[in-house]
């Protein structure tokens, strides 16, 4: 029985619910399953009133609707939970300035009005869309947007988001881009130079090894401190005297001076195990985690190293794992919605990928996708279509299109 049919078969637990709730907020609505609107409306229906609500949504961004995620229309919500919806619009865009606004304001499938109001409204954006390029010099030209926006126009790295329609064209580029630029760091897909199995007991501990203590991050190592307590506990660790404060700052106190990643974190385990006095072969779990954790990475670091990657397995290359928030962002389209970035730069739009050849929706879901990315930007907008990437199917083999609502649109591109 799902929360739908208790609340429906069982009144007395949504007005117990409507009861406990005095607003109940909805953000993102468009990415919203029918079966979620129905549960919330159960409940606003029992509290006749005395439960408020406020959504809040934009509907040019519903991508998930292979997902179930829909924007329900104001008068169907009405209905549904007997209430009065005041109906807001917010015109005022405070991420994009005026030029990024105009851009992908012509994709919108959702008649609304939006103006630039924030710090950067009259920056002289550079929106660049180039179909002439081929796939294979493809990441020559993204290495070349990435150091203009940095070096000419003052763009922090960590400000800078490479999109993709789909993940499968994302890890082979970030190990690409993490070779030929190896003072920035990345965050995506196929660059984690180990395991990076988030369940091992060991990836935990590595994630307090290879970060520095910080203010910054102090929240978060105490989070992870306290969860690998907890996985020692399970596995039978007599771990009384441990704390999360103690443990960090028992792991804060290890200084090694290992340069190759591998060896720094068999010392920093080792070291670890002995402090807490530990014998791994005493507890199989453990045991069995740290031979897979140390197997898998050696696996992968052989492969990321046959790539031409000679520096992935220093202790350094390690670090830049978690250094996230510093470094380069690349996702795909679905993955980054709802975040924002100073410098958008985008690939392979092109038919059946953006959208995706089986979308029955293909017209609608494409603008709203190309909608998606641009405003994503606040000040720089690179789109690429890149030529010489084949269909799956047919004979003889035959290229993808650039995406036709792409294609079709007349705009005056920056020349860069």
């Amino acid at each position: 029985m799902n929360i739908f049919q208790i609340l429906e078969s069982q009144p007395l637990v949504a007005q117990i619910l409507s009861n406990l709730f005095s607003f109940i907020m909805m953000d993102e609505y468009q990415d919203t399953k029918e079966i979620q609107y129905h549960i919330v409306s159960k409940i606003l229906n029992a509290g006749e009133g005395r439960t408020k609500s406020f959504i809040v949504g934009d509907p040019n961004q519903s991508i998930f609707d292979s997902l179930g995620g829909y924007p329900i229309k104001n008068t169907d919500l009405e209905l549904l939970t007997g209430l009065e919806f005041n109906l807001m619009h917010l015109s005022k865009n405070y991420r994009s300035s005026s030029k990024v606004i105009d851009f992908f304001d012509h994709f919108k499938t959702y008649e609304n009005n939006i103006s630039a109001h924030g710090k950067d409204k009259d920056y002289e954006s550079i929106i660049t869309f180039n179909r002439s390029i081929i796939r294979d010099e493809l990441e020559d030209e993204i290495v070349r947007l990435i150091t203009i926006n940095i070096n000419e126009y003052g763009i922090k790295p960590n400000e800078i988001c490479i999109i993709a329609p789909q993940w499968v064209h994302l890890a082979d580029l970030t190990r690409k881009l993490m070779i030929r630029l190896p003072d920035y760091s990345f965050d995506g897909p196929g660059m984690a130079p180990f395991a990076r199995d988030i369940d091992n007991f060991w990836y935990k501990v590595a994630k307090v090894a290879l970060t520095e203590p910080s203010p910054q991050l102090y929240l978060r190592r105490l989070r992870w401190a306290r969860e690998i307590i907890d996985d020692l506990d399970r596995n039978g660790v007599k771990v009384d005297h441990l704390s999360a404060k103690s443990l960090l700052k028992l792991f804060n106190s290890i200084e090694l001076d290992e340069k190759n990643g591998l060896d720094y974190l068999q010392v920093f385990f080792a070291t670890f195990l002995s402090s807490i006095s530990v014998k791994l072969e005493s507890y199989v779990a453990l045991k069995e985690h740290h031979e897979s954790f140390f197997e898998s990475s050696k696996a992968r670091i052989a492969r990321l190293a046959k790539d031409g990657n000679e520096f992935i397995a220093s202790v350094e290359n390690f670090r830049k794992v978690f250094k996230q928030k510093d470094g380069i962002t690349i996702s795909s389209i679905h993955g980054i919605k709802g975040a924002e970035y100073d410098t958008v730069i985008s690939f392979a739009l092109l038919e059946d990928y953006l959208p995706h050849f089986s979308d029955p929706n293909k017209r609608i879901n494409s603008k709203k996708m190309l909608y998606v990315i641009g405003s994503r930007a606040r000040k720089n907008l690179h789109l690429i279509s890149e030529k010489g990437r084949l269909k799956p199917f047919g004979s003889p083999p035959e290229e993808h299109a650039t995406n036709l609502d792409l294609a079709n649109y007349t705009y005056t591109y920056s020349e860069l």
